[in-house]
C-alpha cells in the first residue's frame, strides 16, 4: 500500500488508528489498551488512584504484542536498501548518458540541450522516466517530494 503524506495540522479521529493514512493494528491496540486503563481508573474512583494496578493478564498481552511487533520490524526488509540500489543505478545511467554525449560529439558537451540530440530523445526520455521512478521510491521512503526540475542529468 502506498503511504500518503498526512498534514499534522489537520488531525482527525482516524489518526488514532492509522500511520501515514494506512490502518495500523498496533496503534489500534494501543488505543484500546488506553481506553481499558481509563475505564479501570474511572471504575476504581478517585479514592483508589494510589492503589490502581493494571492487571497482569493485560500487561502480559500487551507485552507479547509488542514482542511480535518488534520481531516483525526486525525481519521486514527496509525500502532504504532498494532506494540505495535505485539511486546507484540512476547515477550509473547518468554517467553513461554523459559518456555517450561526449563520445558522439568527440569533445566536451556544454549543456543538456546540446547533449539530448547527441544521445537521442528516446535515451533521454528513458533516463527521465527512470529518474521519476527513483524519485517516487525516495518520496515513498522519506516523505520528501523531489522537484521534477532536479531530475535532469548533469552532463557538463
Amino acid at each position: 500500500m502506498a503511504k500518503t503524506i498526512v498534514d499534522p495540522s489537520n488531525a482527525t479521529w482516524r489518526d488514532f488508528f492509522s500511520t501515514d493514512g494506512v490502518f495500523d493494528v498496533y496503534r489500534y491496540q494501543s488505543f484500546i489498551f488506553g481506553l481499558v486503563v481509563i475505564g479501570g481508573l474511572i471504575a476504581a474512583g478517585v479514592n483508589q488512584l494510589s492503589t490502581f494496578v493494571v492487571p497482569d493478564t493485560i500487561l502480559g498481552i500487551v507485552g507479547l504484542s509488542q514482542l511480535v511487533y518488534i520481531g516483525g520490524k526486525l525481519v521486514t526488509p527496509t525500502n532504504i536498501s532498494d532506494l540505495n540500489a535505485a539511486i546507484s543505478a540512476l547515477r550509473s545511467d547518468e554517467q553513461k548518458l554523459k559518456a555517450a554525449a561526449v563520445a558522439a560529439k568527440q569533445g566536451q558537451v556544454m549543456s543538456l540541450a546540446e547533449a539530448i540530440p547527441l544521445v537521442g530523445q528516446s535515451t533521454y526520455d528513458a533516463y527521465r522516466q527512470k529518474a521519476r521512478d527513483v524519485a517516487a521510491i525516495f518520496t515513498d521512503a522519506t516523505g520528501i517530494v523531489v522537484a521534477d526540475a532536479s531530475l535532469e542529468p548533469l552532463v557538463t
